[in-house]
């Protein structure tokens, strides 16, 4: 049995938290929510703990469905830019 905690942070300058993240932890799909509207195209981008991108996923609504697929267990680093270049980033580690 395996388990994947996700750890969302925000930028401190931002007043205002712009997302949520719902079954945390999870095991195969987390879903990222807009708190409030973020107009235009949104980009998710996962990385490995050496930096290297291993996933690029685009979205334009207010949800994103992030889904494990075959992601080994480990640590990765996670970014949600907007076409306005505001950003939240965080963490997801994988248990076996």
């Amino acid at each position: 049995m395996s388990y994947w905690v996700v750890n969302l942070d925000e930028p401190e300058h931002d007043s205002k938290l712009r997302w949520k993240l719902f079954a945390n932890p999870m095991k195969e799909s987390a879903t990222f929510r807009a708190i409030v509207s973020i107009p235009g195209e949104k980009q998710f981008e996962l990385f490995v703990a050496a930096c290297r991108k291993v996933r690029t996923d685009r979205f334009d609504g207010q949800e994103f469905l992030f889904q494990r697929k075959e992601l080994p267990g480990g640590v990765y680093f996670f970014r949600i830019s907007d076409v306005q270049g505001k950003s939240a980033s965080g963490k997801i580690t994988g248990v076996y």
